[in-house]
């Protein structure tokens, strides 16, 4: 079963302490839903 968005973003901890942080997770390279949102608050429609 696909992840939901909100357990794709929540898979991050960006409060982690420095010596236990990781990278953000590969799907956040991949996945459709957190493109679309990213494109929705990155990205409105008022700068193009």
């Amino acid at each position: 079963m696909k992840p939901s968005l909100r357990e794709i973003i929540d898979s991050y901890n960006p409060n982690a302490p420095l010596e236990e942080a990781l990278t953000i997770p590969a799907r956040w390279y991949t996945d459709q839903s957190l493109y679309n949102l990213e494109l929705q608050t990155v990205f409105p429609s008022s700068c193009f």
